[in-house]
């Protein structure tokens, strides 16, 4: 089944922040989450997944003595890896 896309651009994945720090004067700020399902945009059906844990840090502000709150925007590129294989479950027709 060569060029079949079994999880297309869209796809929504649930996850848990695992830990966080506000950001504030001379601190960075910082998020830390972890993706656990899943979601294709057509079927609407889950699927368990364990990835990689991503962190975010904060950026200087315009003064370079306090930093901005930490902020990706909707729909931004991340990239994980998994840590343990996709399960994907092919109906026979």
């Amino acid at each position: 089944m060569e060029g079949v896309g079994l999880v297309p651009a869209g796809a929504a994945v649930l996850g848990t922040v695992q830990d966080a720090a506000p950001a504030g004067l001379k601190a960075r700020g910082f998020i830390t989450f972890e993706f656990h399902v899943i979601e294709h945009p057509d079927t609407k059906s889950l699927a368990p997944i364990r990835t990689t844990a991503l962190t975010f840090h904060s950026e200087p502000g315009e003064k370079k003595k306090t930093f901005k709150e930490v902020q990706l925007d909707p729909g931004a590129d991340v990239d994980v890896s998994l840590l343990a294989p996709l399960v994907v479950r092919i109906p026979r027709s």
